[in-house]
């Protein structure tokens, strides 16, 4: 009897290691479709989070155009070839030297000097708001905006243009819907 019994006993554990190994696959199969579902989610969120990165990128770059637009108001209407060498080279001048400048061209140097400095930077900012953003806006039209933008922000800074060069194409550009739009 010793053997039939240790063969019932070996059937018994043959089963209950296949009940086992049962539960064993529907936990495992529960585990991967909760993985599933976690996966699934953190892909939206990711997907989410992209988009809203691009809107970010584009925000930055249409503040950084208002901010050109409102840094034009303060410029003088057009540049002449002196105001605009006293206003790149008024930090290397002395004090006095200013001074007698301003007085004799009747321009406050200081001002000018100051409202040159802001519209560099903020035509920087815009730049470089425009390379975070510039392949999602490959092949539109807001490219050949910005494009258009670059060459009478160019002119008008050379002197010899009205900043009404550089007024139209920037409100062009601004007015175009591009944050939340497509692509």
């Amino acid at each position: 009897m010793e053997t039939n019994y240790i063969a019932y006993e070996a059937l018994a554990a043959s089963r209950e290691a296949a009940d086992w190994a049962f539960w064993s696959m529907i936990g495992t199969w529960f585990s991967v479709s909760i993985t599933g579902f976690a996966l699934i989610f953190a892909w939206k969120a990711l997907s989410t989070w992209r988009d809203q990165e691009k809107n970010r990128v584009k925000a930055d770059f249409k503040k950084a155009i208002l901010a050109i637009r409102n840094t034009l108001l303060f410029m003088p209407q057009k540049w002449d070839r002196e105001q605009l060498a006293l206003s790149i080279n008024y930090e290397r001048m002395n004090t006095d030297a200013a001074a007698n400048l301003t007085g004799k061209i009747g321009i406050n140097i200081i001002f000018l000097s100051q409202n040159y400095k802001n519209m560099i930077f903020s035509y920087n900012n815009a730049n470089d708001a425009w390379v975070m953003c510039e392949h999602l806006f490959f092949g539109t039209i807001i490219e050949e905006k910005w494009q258009a933008l670059m060459v009478s922000f160019n002119e008008y800074m050379q002197g010899g243009h009205p900043h009404s060069v550089l007024f139209e194409p920037l409100n062009d550009l601004f007015n175009q819907p591009f944050i939340f739009e497509g692509r």
